[in-house]
């Protein structure tokens, strides 16, 4: 067995052309995908990067698989100091400020070189690209505001510069010149890392290694009024996280899977076994002093608040519901015209 986790820290599977967007290029993502099985409704039962390290990490039954991990984030990024722990080798191949491509694509072919000396091995490669602060490269921004560029016309009187360090906070969603900003320096940097990704793919399928690609949970960009991981809130844009696994001698490729997955299924897979078929999918998220539940199932997406954050008492976070499919990113709540509905999910959730 060669097998790579690619883990895109803070990836949303919304901005991904596979899963249906339609405005940012990231062709060799697709390209993968077209060479993939890609699970289509894959959500987190916990949102926590911690948490989502230890889901994911493979308990391999014997010590002939070789087990490696490739530190491709900054140092602030880190997972906690005894992740690192039991791996047989650790990488270090970090991006710097400034840089417009990963290191890691140059270094890549000599650690597949030293990972290839193994007859068994899996490779955990850590990519933060996508969390703030962005290296969002010039001329890809440039393309993306084009348009703006050309409507502001001889108004603009001043070059538009990136968004490359938004904060962790509170975002006005009524701020539209900020929101298209925002959105379009997160597409650049998407773009960007598309291409990196496009020769580490390569690389993999070069020496024959099985490839899987995954997040820990989707950058929030003030679709609901947050930027990142400021409030346990359980929206479509945190938790729908991208899932595609490519088999190096190409079975099953072009298979797309409707059923839910969840972070815990990824080891069954490994071992060609079909997830679980699961009804609904259940996810919890403890942060900064709040908490917040979810049920998703083919026709519903309820979350419920389960412990408010302090600040928040004045406008306390009521329960949500969702009508899916037809309500993708969560914009119609229905909680108060179906009440009994969000009672019967309160009444599934634990500790309530």
């Amino acid at each position: 067995m060669k097998l790579i986790l690619f883990l895109l820290r803070g990836c949303p599977v919304g901005w991904l052309g596979t899963y249906g967007n339609e405005w940012v290029a990231t062709p060799c993502l697709d390209r993968f995908a077209s060479e993939s099985i890609v699970f289509d409704r894959h959500i987190s039962s916990c949102p926590d990067p911690h948490v989502t390290r230890q889901i994911l990490r493979p308990q391999f039954a014997h010590h002939e698989i070789f087990t490696a991990i490739v530190r491709a984030n900054r140092e602030e990024n880190d997972a906690q100091p005894d992740f690192y722990a039991g791996w047989q080798k650790v990488f270090d191949t970090r991006q710097k400020p400034g840089d417009l491509v990963l290191p890691l694509v140059k270094d890549f072919p000599a650690i597949l070189e030293e990972m290839d000396t193994h007859a068994d091995w899996f490779l955990w490669v850590e990519i933060d690209a996508l969390l703030p602060p962005w290296t969002v490269p010039p001329g890809v921004f440039e393309v993306y505001v084009e348009d703006l560029v050309e409507a502001a016309g001889d108004v603009q009187e001043e070059a538009i510069l990136p968004w490359s360090e938004p904060q962790t906070g509170w975002f006005d969603r009524d701020d539209l010149a900020s929101w298209e900003l925002l959105h379009r320096s997160f597409a650049a940097v998407m773009t960007g890392l598309d291409a990196d990704l496009g020769k580490l793919f390569d690389e993999a399928q070069r020496v024959g290694a099985n490839a899987l690609v995954t997040s820990d949970f989707g950058f929030p960009l003030g679709e609901h009024g947050l930027i990142g991981l400021h409030r346990p809130w359980l929206h479509e844009e945190l938790v729908h996280l991208p899932l595609m696994l490519r088999w190096s001698d190409g079975h099953d490729a072009g298979l797309r899977v409707w059923d839910f997955t969840q972070p815990e299924d990824i080891r069954e897979l490994l071992e060609g076994k079909p997830p679980p078929t699961r009804t609904k999918v259940m996810t919890q998220l403890t942060l900064n002093g709040a908490s917040e539940s979810a049920i998703r199932t083919n026709e519903w997406a309820c979350l419920i608040p389960t412990k408010q954050h302090a600040e928040d008492t004045d406008e306390p976070r009521e329960p949500r519901l969702y009508l899916k499919p037809d309500d993708r990113w969560e914009v119609n709540d229905l909680a108060a015209r179906e009440p009994e509905v969000v009672e019967e999910f309160q009444k599934q959730l634990p500790n309530v």
